[in-house]
C-alpha cells in the first residue's frame, strides 16, 4: 500500500504542474516520460490489475452467483494476462519487469500481445480542461486526485471548481466523489467491457457515467480538453492520475 501511494504522490506531484490538459498529450508530439510518472503508472497498474483479478476471482468463483458457467466468464487471453500479472508480482513485488522495459518512454513493448496492453493512463489539471459526462470503455478505471487547500476567502475559498461527480445508478442525483477521498485513497469505476464480463448475469457490476466539472448537469461542452469549466475562474482546480486498464479481447463468452 505505502509503495504504491508513494508512485502515484509521484504522478499527482507533476501533474499539479502540467501547463496544459493532460500529459500524454500525443497531439503534442512525441511523449517523454519522466521518473516520476513512471512510477505512477506502475503504481497504478499494480492497483488496477490486483482489483481486476480480485473481481475476476469472485466472478469465478463464487458459488452463491447466478447459475452460469462461470469458467467461461473471462476469455482465454484475458486469463492468461492476468496469470503472468500474478507472476510477476510473485516473483519481483510489483509488475514493474513488463512495463517500460524496451522504452523508458513507452509502457509496453507490444501493445497487442503485452498483458493488458491496450491500458492507457493520464495525469490532469483541472484549470487547463474539463470531461463532460461519459462512461470509460475499459475493464475498469483507476483515479488519485488532490484538490488544492485554500484557506480563505482572498485564496479563492468561494471560487467554483471543478469536481468529480459520479451519476447514482437510479439515475437520480450526482455525487461529488472528490469530497469522499482520503489522500491514502483512490477510486475505481467499471468500465463499459468491465460490464460486460461482471454485468447482469453475474456480478451486477455496471459501468459508471462521471463528468469532471462544476455542475455535473451543465451543458455539452465542446473541445473540453482544450477549456476549462465554463464556470470555474481556471485556478484551485483539481489535477489528478488515472488509468484504464483495457484489453482488446474482453467479450464475456
Amino acid at each position: 500500500h505505502g509503495d504504491w501511494m508513494a508512485g502515484i504522490q509521484d504522478g499527482l506531484d507533476e501533474a499539479s504542474r502540467l501547463s496544459s490538459f493532460r500529459f500524454p498529450d500525443f497531439e503534442a508530439g512525441n511523449v517523454q516520460y519522466s521518473q516520476a510518472s513512471r512510477n505512477c503508472f506502475r503504481s497504478l497498474f499494480d492497483v488496477a490489475t490486483s482489483t481486476f483479478s480480485a473481481i475476476a476471482t469472485q466472478a469465478t468463483t463464487d458459488d452463491s452467483l447466478p447459475t452460469r458457467k462461470k469458467a467461461a466468464i473471462l476469455p482465454q487471453s484475458l486469463q492468461k494476462s492476468m496469470e503472468i500479472v500474478e507472476e510477476c508480482k510473485l516473483r519481483h513485488g510489483n509488475s514493474e519487469k513488463l512495463l517500460f522495459q524496451s522504452d523508458s518512454d513507452t509502457p509496453f513493448s507490444s501493445p497487442s500481445s503485452d498483458p493488458f496492453g491496450q491500458t492507457f493512463f493520464n495525469l490532469f489539471h483541472y484549470n487547463h480542461g474539463m470531461l463532460n459526462a461519459h462512461k470509460d470503455r475499459g475493464l475498469l478505471t483507476v483515479i488519485a486526485s488532490r484538490v488544492p487547500c485554500v484557506r480563505n476567502h482572498d485564496e479563492g475559498e468561494n471560487t467554483p471548481r471543478s469536481a468529480l461527480w459520479m451519476e447514482r445508478p437510479d439515475k437520480t442525483a450526482w455525487e461529488d466523489l472528490d469530497q469522499k477521498l482520503d489522500n491514502d485513497q483512490v477510486i475505481v469505476f467499471i468500465g463499459e467491457a468491465g460490464e460486460a464480463l461482471f454485468g447482469h448475469e453475474n456480478l451486477g457490476l455496471f459501468a459508471c457515467r462521471h463528468t469532471v466539472r462544476v455542475n455535473p448537469t451543465g451543458e455539452y461542452v465542446s473541445h473540453s480538453h482544450f477549456r476549462p469549466d465554463p464556470g470555474t475562474e481556471s485556478k484551485f482546480n483539481r489535477f489528478s492520475a488515472a488509468m484504464i486498464l483495457h484489453q482488446d479481447d474482453v467479450s464475456a463468452s
